[in-house]
Parts: C-alpha cells; structure tokens; sequence
C-alpha cells in the first residue's frame, strides 16, 4: 500500500477497491472454470 501511487485519499481508496475487485473476480473466474461452488472456503484445504 505504501508503494501506490495515489495522490489523495479519494485516489488511494480507489486503487484499493479496483485490487479488491480484480482479486474477487480472478478468485470467481478461477472456481468457475475449475468446477468448485462459490464460497466454500473448507474445499481450499482439502
């Protein structure tokens, strides 16, 4: 976080929310495409 290059707040928060997003995206394409239901955090251990 302290390597972003964000000027204000507002710019900082966005950058945050725009890696939170990408993360949960590539986290949902990934089960989606390996077969794993939504949501079952267990199953990653197993």
């Amino acid at each position: 976080m302290g390597e972003t290059l964000a000027k204000t707040l507002t710019g900082l928060a966005t950058r945050i929310a725009a890696k939170i997003c990408a993360y949960t995206y590539a986290f949902f394409l990934v089960n989606r495409l390996v077969g794993r239901p939504q949501g079952r955090i267990k199953d990653l251990w197993a």
